[in-house]
């Protein structure tokens, strides 16, 4: 039950961390519509978001493939 409780915690946190992100997009969506239409940088904009949010998946997949095997070390 103690698990659950943290699981719940930590989803309660990051969602409420991940709120004050928005902000961001829309700078990048003036730039990127203003680049467009000029034929400049908005072409690949997308392109780089996406590159640039490689790294958070990959360190939150990390640290759930860590914590998986924690706890099914302690359970075998």
């Amino acid at each position: 039950m103690n698990l659950l409780k943290h699981i719940f915690l930590l989803a309660f946190v990051t969602l409420f961390v991940s709120m004050s992100s928005w902000g961001q997009c829309v700078m990048c969506k003036a730039l990127g519509e203003q680049s467009a239409n000029q034929g400049m940088i908005g072409t690949g904009l997308n392109e780089g978001i996406i590159f640039i949010m490689i790294i958070p998946y990959l360190l939150i997949g990390i640290g759930l493939v860590l914590v998986w095997k924690r706890i099914n070390k302690e359970e075998g």
